[in-house]
């Protein structure tokens, strides 16, 4: 494995945990109380790397979260002292209920078709992307929208209605900054570990942690597939990975 900063690039597996204990134990200077937070692909993935991790020795202070979560762990106690009216966030499953119940009620041939699993899914998805965008309904010139495009828009100025009082993903991350540079977030060190698929949003959200020091990464896999990781994440070049 190799460094690049506090970038690893390791092979999967048992290297991969050992880069993390490595990257831990670095990142925490000899405190081993010194907070840490975890950032791995599922909840399910965060007890196994955990447990794995940990070994007969232990941590302390150190959490295994999704993406979302250390972003709202982040932002939390800025949205309390700053005033926002809106806290909480908006998850894949409440996302889910809501174009449910905005389908429900709509008149269309995009909501008629969404009584089958898969259109209804990708309805989802377009709202997903659509919230990540931080798309205002109110700002869309409907003159220039096909009459798909005018349902899609009406569904989703439904589909927000629904949602609105609740902090959309992408509105999170930009939060979960605003508190590291207002000293509102917790002092707590990131570690991005062995990342799976991320958003536009959640990428500049790393690029923001590591502009700030905040940001470590264990990165798995043939190093040409994480190349473009490590030079999106840490703005540096990798050199030709080493094999454990």
């Amino acid at each position: 494995m190799i460094f690049v900063g506090r970038i690893v690039v390791s092979q999967p597996g048992a290297a991969a945990v050992i880069a993390l204990r490595t990257v831990l134990d670095e990142v925490r200077a000899g405190d081993p109380l010194a907070p840490v937070d975890v950032i791995v692909p599922t909840g399910i993935a965060g007890v196994t790397v955990r447990r794995a991790v940990a070994g007969e020795s232990g941590l302390a202070n150190v959490r295994f979260s999704a993406l979302p979560q250390v972003a709202e762990r982040l932002a939390a106690r800025h949205l309390a002292l700053s005033g926002h009216s809106v806290s909480r966030p908006l998850t894949a499953a409440v996302r889910n209920q809501a174009v449910r119940a905005t389908v429900a009620n709509a008149d269309g041939t995009l909501a008629r078709a969404a009584t089958h699993r898969g259109t209804l899914s990708l309805l989802d998805g377009l709202m997903a992307e659509l919230d990540e965008l931080l798309l205002d309904p109110a700002s869309v010139n409907r003159g220039t929208l096909s009459p798909n495009g005018l349902e899609v828009l009406d569904l989703f100025t439904a589909y927000r209605s629904r949602v609105g009082h609740l902090v959309a993903p992408g509105q999170m991350l930009a939060r979960a900054i605003e508190a590291i540079d207002a000293g509102n977030a917790p002092q707590t060190h990131v570690v991005l570990y062995s990342p799976s698929r991320l958003t536009a949003a959640e990428m500049v959200f790393l690029r923001g942690l590591h502009d700030r020091d905040r940001l470590s990464a264990v990165l798995t896999g043939v190093p040409n597939d994480t190349t473009g990781w490590l030079h999106e994440t840490s703005g540096e070049v990798p050199v030709e990975a080493i094999q454990p």
